[in-house]
């Protein structure tokens, strides 16, 4: 005969198995959606194919890559709130079929620049709005002792999906591979892929509507703790935007050879990957205040190292590895931050709303280094151009650094 009650305590055993093993299916699922949408970061290889068999001018690749990270940064501030009202599984959805779309139109363009400027600008940035935050969100709602490791690791999909994507497609290009073909087989994998593992993902069963978005633009907009973290992530990420599409040029002015100058590309994207995930086991360990503070230092630091970098290889890859690993902390700590003080129900909404700061950081970045380097034909003044702004956003940082501790929002 079954003891009363045994039969509640054996299903909520049951229950919690479930709930375990189902985080850990979520937080994979959204590894792979972002190692997917990270794929941006590959374009340079689709670009060189690009121009040399239609003739599309590098200006005009480049284009493409921009507006891409511009529709992304725009639209991710709605889709972020969109995935707090509703789940992410169907924006995480549609990520994986516009995603697909986007390769598999730009396969037909076959010399249309038009075609391939809207299928891979702003269907792909559309694409990765969708789909981006609702992977961190998700996973940072599946694992809430853990914000800082899991914001991490999946930000560090986003950052680790060109380092498997781009061997591939130097590997099918030299087999005879057309870029064409190559765009549409990327195409059916990214539809099958992120289609898949956005249909995994869900929100942890929430108790009183717990994980619906409670907060309003309005108000997180007269939030000077807000305008505080814009601040802090404009400087941080615009040194990273500096150095990113002008790192193989950067080695090469300095005198570096055209290997050493490749192998930073690679270099910085290690750092960039692994950064995102030791930058957040040091949130976990000392916490969203110090750890944002300790960042913007360690950013400074990197940029003045990168530009004194130049008389030696080693000392240039090394460079290199340490401003991606800096950068992207960047990608790890506000996150789990804003998590922490505005609640995991407005996470999706209020990290979409901070990443416009991160948008605007790189074309004001990119602006004064175009300056500066038209006026000196040298990389270094643009470097210590950002430098110089990191600095003074850890100084505004540590100044308006509140007496008493932000109180956590209630989970």
């Amino acid at each position: 005969m079954t003891a009363p009650g045994a039969e509640t305590v054996e299903w909520r055993a049951e229950e919690t198995v479930s709930h375990a093993w189902r985080r850990w299916i979520v937080l994979a699922a959204a590894l792979i959606v972002q190692g997917c949408l990270g794929t941006l970061y590959s374009w340079s290889v689709l670009a060189t194919q690009l121009q040399g068999a239609y003739g599309f001018s590098a200006r005009q690749t480049s284009i493409v890559f921009g507006i891409a990270v511009f529709t992304f940064t725009i639209a991710v501030m709605f889709t972020g709130r969109l995935q707090d009202r509703i789940g992410p599984r169907l924006l995480a959805t549609l990520s994986g079929i516009f995603l697909g779309a986007a390769y598999l139109i730009a396969s037909a363009a076959y010399g249309s620049y038009a075609v391939l400027f809207v299928a891979a600008g702003p269907v792909q940035g559309l694409a990765i709005a969708c789909g981006y935050v609702c992977a961190i969100a998700t996973s940072v709602k599946w694992f809430p002792r853990h914000k800082g490791l899991v914001a991490g690791l999946a930000a560090a999909g986003y950052g680790g999906g060109a380092i498997v994507t781009t061997p591939l497609l130097k590997a099918l290009f030299a087999h005879g591979w057309q870029v064409m073909p190559v765009m549409r087989l990327m195409g059916v994998v990214f539809i099958v892929l992120v289609t898949g593992c956005g249909l995994l993902m869900v929100a942890p069963p929430a108790a009183a509507g717990r994980h619906h978005a409670t907060v309003r633009y309005r108000a997180v907009l007269r939030d000077a703790f807000f305008w505080r973290l814009v601040v802090a992530f404009f400087c941080a990420t615009m040194g990273g935007l500096l150095i990113i599409p002008n790192l193989e040029r950067i080695g090469l002015s300095f005198g570096l050879s055209e290997t050493v100058a490749a192998g930073s590309v690679v270099a910085l994207a290690i750092g960039n990957s692994s950064g995102r995930v030791l930058w957040g086991f040091v949130y976990d360990r000392l916490g969203g205040q110090r750890s944002i503070a300790l960042s913007l230092g360690a950013i400074a630091s990197s940029l003045f190292l990168f530009r004194d970098s130049g008389g030696s290889g080693v000392l240039f890859l090394c460079a290199a590895a340490f401003a991606g690993f800096c950068y992207g902390g960047c990608f790890a700590l506000y996150a789990p931050r804003i998590a922490e003080v505005y609640g995991t129900q407005n996470l999706g909404a209020v990290y979409g709303l901070l990443l416009l700061s991160h948008g605007a950081s790189g074309p004001v970045g990119a602006h004064i280094n175009g300056l500066l380097l038209e006026a000196t034909g040298s990389f270094r003044p643009g470097l210590l151009a950002a430098a110089t702004v990191v600095t003074a956003g850890f100084v505004f940082y540590m100044a308006t650094m509140p007496r008493r501790a932000v109180k956590p929002a209630a989970e």
